[in-house]
């Protein structure tokens, strides 16, 4: 009976109104992509982004981002995913058939961060600098929406991500290593390791702190089947 309260507890807790989350008012982002009069309407919005439209701005990606989660095909669990056959032929560095392959992989899972910096590699390698820096400024706008959505010093301030795989993207980015993984409601914490522990190489980029925190109440909903009204 104990257990059956805690759980009930917990699932309440998550079916709660998302409005402000660190910086990202759920509320808003959702009035503004389902909204086909919006200049953020998500499928709009969307076209946009799988053209490699140049003249997306930081808005734009904040919302598109953030957007996804009110859409029908949101899923946390696969958008990480890629094909086998893109990460043989990535692994194999057979990077013109990667290139097809992943583009395939990316208009189904049009956020996977990892992919998307995959195919910088690709089309660096296979295609050329036009083509590579359209994946990088896709890349990046989502990226810098992640980083823009808190500081991750905190609960109240962590980074806000819809998909676990983007935790670890954000952890690569400031090239951090981690000596433990733990949740506290629905916030996932990581204890750093000193940066002289730290794996070298990589970004140089800064993150200061001994943990860094990332709130995870969109994919937590979603587990739980209780995100409603997408």
């Amino acid at each position: 009976m104990k257990f059956l309260l805690l759980f009930a507890c917990l699932l309440f807790s998550f079916t709660a109104p998302a409005q402000k989350v660190s910086n990202v008012d759920f509320d808003e982002i959702k009035r503004e992509t389902t909204n086909p009069g919006s200049p953020y309407y998500f499928p709009k919005q969307l076209t946009r982004l799988q053209a490699s439209d140049s003249t997306l701005q930081a808005k734009d990606y904040h919302y598109l981002y953030y957007g996804q989660v009110f859409q029908s095909g949101y899923n946390p669990e696969s958008t990480g995913e890629a094909s086998e056959a893109f990460t043989k032929a990535f692994a194999a560095k057979q990077y013109r058939e990667a290139l097809a392959l992943g583009a395939k992989d990316l208009r189904a899972h049009p956020f996977n961060l990892r992919l998307t910096t995959e195919m910088i590699v690709c089309a660096s390698q296979a295609s050329g600098r036009r083509l590579a820096q359209r994946y990088a400024n896709r890349y990046f706008g989502l990226l810098r929406a992640l980083r823009s959505s808190g500081d991750g010093h905190s609960p109240a301030t962590a980074f806000v991500v819809v998909a676990p795989d983007d935790e670890y993207t954000l952890l690569g980015y400031y090239n951090l290593d981690y000596s433990g993984q733990s949740r506290a409601g629905t916030t996932d914490i990581f204890t750093l390791k000193p940066v002289a522990e730290a794996s070298a190489g990589g970004n140089q980029q800064h993150f200061e702190g001994k943990a860094i925190y990332f709130n995870v109440s969109q994919p937590l909903n979603f587990l739980g089947g209780l995100i409603q009204d997408k």
